[in-house]
């Protein structure tokens, strides 16, 4: 058979069926139960072969494993999100991300099974959720199903809880009768009169998961909410979401997260890996684009600020300034401030 040597290994976890299931960062390993560990070093990979012709997690860091009542296995990835094979270990019925559930992130640290509740608690990098086909638990909220659209079925979003820890509040804005804090990636709202708190999710109408960044426009009353994969929300004092999906739909090879933000007047600028993007929150939509390096070339733009009408970026090569009268978009206006 073929050696695998794992780098690291993080978790060791024994299967309904007796099998020793091995978190590694080459994937999971697998020690059946007819196999006597004292007696050999012999183990098993999965082989679930997916249509690029590689198998599932084959080279994937993995972090923890559980088991469903049905013995459905969850396995939980560092950076791919959860995965749900059928009690054979031969079928994936479910892939859970950013993108289709409440979670947070896609790094997936810890799972657990609550055999009362039917219901698996998910801990990740941003926050602990939870998921259930538990009827007596989800079926008191009115939905409609999800339209497939993956060879998986992903279920209904409401099958989802988020429960959030505050500990680490990244920002904070007021508006309108609530204040929102954002804690590790995930938006929290306080009631100004009542003081209940409650988690603020895609189940609310938030476009995505996975927040990094939230300003406030004191002007328009106005947040932007930014995501970690590009996603832009602009939320009013009555709680309406306005989503901006130019920047996730664009096909780019630099980063979508945004570093920084600054607002001034209707607009908000975003400190870009690449440049400054310039979002209009009175109409919701990304208004300018300004690549202010030498011949209009990217820079990494770490933090933006305004001042006296002069709107400051920071970046390693040094401190760029330029008038907001000028015309922004020409790298000509953009002066490096010298030392």
């Amino acid at each position: 058979g073929q050696l695998i040597v794992p780098e690291y290994f993080y978790g060791v976890s024994q299967g309904p069926d007796g099998s020793v299931w091995i978190a590694s960062s080459s994937g999971p390993i697998i020690i059946p139960q007819e196999i006597d560990m004292m007696q050999t070093n012999e183990c098993k990979r999965l082989r679930i072969e997916m249509a690029d012709g590689s198998y599932l997690l084959e080279t994937d860091r993995v972090n923890a494993f559980a088991w469903d009542s049905d013995n459905r296995l969850w396995i939980g990835s560092q950076a791919g999100g959860v995965f749900v094979l059928d009690a054979d270990y031969d079928e994936l019925v479910a892939c859970y991300t950013t993108s289709n559930s409440v979670m947070p992130t896609n790094t997936v640290l810890s799972l657990a099974w609550d055999e009362d509740k039917q219901q698996m608690y998910i801990g990740t990098s941003g926050g602990l959720v939870s998921y259930t086909d538990n009827p007596d638990i989800y079926s008191s909220v009115s939905y409609d199903e999800q339209e497939e659209t993956s060879e998986y079925s992903y279920g209904s979003m409401y099958k989802w809880r988020a429960h959030n820890a505050f500990t680490y509040v990244k920002d904070v804005v007021s508006l309108g009768d609530k204040v929102y804090g954002l804690s590790a990636e995930s938006l929290f709202s306080v009631d100004k009169e009542t003081e209940f708190v409650s988690n603020v999710t895609k189940l609310d109408g938030l476009s995505a998961s996975g927040i990094n960044q939230i300003a406030k426009n004191e002007t328009l009353n106005r947040i932007i909410i930014t995501y970690q994969d590009g996603e832009i929300d602009i939320i009013d004092a009555e709680g309406n979401i306005y989503p901006i999906m130019d920047l996730y739909l664009k096909q780019m090879s630099g980063s979508k997260v945004v570093n920084d933000i600054c607002v001034y007047k209707e607009k908000a600028y975003l400190a870009m890996s690449w440049g400054i993007l310039v979002v209009n929150m009175q109409k919701a939509e990304i208004e300018d684009t300004y690549y202010i390096g030498n011949e209009s070339s990217e820079v990494d733009v770490k933090y933006i600020c305004t001042v006296n009408e002069k709107v400051y970026a920071m970046t390693d090569g040094g401190l760029y300034c330029a008038h907001m009268r000028d015309n922004l978009v020409d790298y000509a206006y953009w002066n490096i401030i010298e030392r």
